[in-house]
């Protein structure tokens, strides 16, 4: 994967991880007030955790850029 920037919501960054796991995951969601991580193997699941959405339709405009993005790089 190319040098990929993070996303930035109000309290988190959603950012690729640059080794492998052994669970697949490939992209971290990290709590800007806090300390709490969580771990994702697709990036839709991550921006929709970074986001607090249930679906892929209440996703922001700028996280869809985001993964437009990713997808051509």
């Amino acid at each position: 994967m190319k040098n990929i920037q993070t996303f930035q919501t109000i309290s988190r960054e959603v950012r690729p991880l640059p080794f492998h796991t052994w669970g697949g995951e490939k992209w971290e969601v990290a709590d800007t007030l806090g300390n709490d991580l969580q771990f994702f193997v697709h990036l839709t699941d991550a921006l929709m955790y970074a986001e607090g959405v249930d679906t892929l339709d209440d996703l922001s405009r700028e996280s869809r850029q985001y993964w437009n993005m990713v997808a051509m790089s």
